[in-house]
């Protein structure tokens, strides 16, 4: 009886996360590309390796009182004809998005906002590929869930830092 319980335990933990891959994947397939601008802050840590934290420029412009706004919600993005986000604004639902409009889940900690893609990791020694990062790109689905594609460039070019190792692998030879 014993070792049905963890073997059942074990079998719901695999379904669970297979079922949040599956989720991810369907963003990524289905989701509408969103370019959010940058602002730069390039930390590096030891335990985890090279990575580039995140932070959005529009962000930076709202403002928050603990009275007036909740912890969780949606960010509404203004989007231009490049899908590039102008503009953001505060949103209890997504039913009154407009075409040229995406909304995106978020979460006040106190301090900031998050949005669930605060964190790039990349191959050690490949930070100069990224040093041309404009924007990250975001899949955002329309309830709101985002996966981080990569960033890109100011002419939304994808920097590609595994082409990028392929080519001075090349190079070398």
């Amino acid at each position: 009886m014993k070792h049905l319980f963890y073997i059942l335990n074990l079998v719901l933990f695999f379904v669970i996360f297979n079922f949040m891959i599956w989720k991810k994947e369907q963003v990524l397939k289905t989701g509408k590309i969103v370019y959010l601008e940058l602002s730069p802050v390039d930390p590096r840590s030891l335990m985890q390796g090279d990575f580039m934290r995140l932070e959005y420029r529009l962000l930076d412009s709202l403002t928050w009182k603990d009275s007036l706004n909740p912890a969780n919600g949606f960010c509404i993005l203004d989007l231009d004809s490049l899908n590039i986000a102008q503009q953001i604004a505060y949103g209890k639902d997504l039913s009154s998005l407009k075409p040229n409009q995406a909304g995106v889940r978020f979460h006040y900690n106190g301090s900031m906002i998050r949005i669930g893609a605060e964190a790039y990791f990349f191959e050690e020694g490949k930070a100069y590929t990224l040093d041309s990062a404009k924007y990250g790109g975001l899949r955002v689905s329309e309830t709101g869930e985002t996966v981080l594609t990569g960033l890109y460039d100011r002419n939304l070019r994808f920097l590609d830092t595994q082409k990028d190792s392929l080519s001075m692998k090349s190079q070398e030879q």
